[in-house]
């Protein structure tokens, strides 16, 4: 018998693995933040009031029966207010008696000033309030809506309530704003301190602008 060799052929089998690759994704949204503070220190300005000069009544001559003069201011009046505090204010005027212009060298012994009585000067309401430059917020009110005395204590012309009237307002009046009635009854002449028949009369208008509502 014979004996054959044989050759055995073994068949090898590849397998092939493919591995699966996760490739990261890089993010692009990421923020760094430096912050940097800016401030002031805030300061409260002034509360103003600029008034007007008043045009002379000029030389009145007396007549039998009371007569009514009129006269101006010369310019606007104006109010500013940069305090900061918002309190709001108010326009207030009062006038003195007219009376007798005391001479250089002082009144004669034995007399003294005339004066016209109580309720001889009043002031006509304001004819307009407007804001000067730039600025928001409401507008103050006029507060007097006739001819109004004024030689007999003070009156409110004018307001701003809290909260209102910051900046810087004109207030004007009409022309002939301020009537003054002169009764021959009780306007005298002081012909001992004055001869030459002319008797100067004064009054002082006093105007306040206060912190209130």
């Amino acid at each position: 018998m014979k004996n054959f060799k044989g050759k055995v052929i073994g068949m090898a089998t590849a397998s092939l693995m493919v591995v699966g690759l996760s490739i990261p994704t890089v993010s692009f949204a990421d923020t760094v933040t430096s912050e940097e503070i800016s401030d002031f220190n805030l300061v409260g300005g002034e509360l103003e009031l600029e008034t007007s000069p008043v045009v002379s009544f000029g030389e009145l001559e007396l007549t039998a029966q009371p007569e009514t003069h009129k006269t101006s201011f010369e310019t606007n009046f104006n109010v500013k207010d940069a305090t900061g505090l918002q309190r709001g204010w108010r326009v207030d005027v009062s006038a003195s008696q007219f009376k007798v212009v005391e001479p250089e060298g002082g009144f004669a012994s034995g007399t003294e000033a005339y004066e016209l009585p109580v309720g001889s000067l009043s002031l006509s309401p304001l004819d307009d309030i407007s804001r000067v430059g730039i600025g928001t917020g409401v507008l103050p009110k006029d507060t007097v809506d006739r001819s109004t005395l004024i030689d007999d204590g003070a009156v409110k012309v004018a307001e701003a309530r809290v909260g209102e009237g910051m900046g810087e307002f004109d207030l004007t009046y009409a022309e002939d704003a301020l009537s003054l009635v002169v009764d021959s009854t009780t306007a005298k002449l002081d012909e001992v301190n004055y001869p030459d028949g002319i008797t100067p009369y004064e009054a002082t208008l006093t105007w306040n602008l206060i912190q209130a509502p």
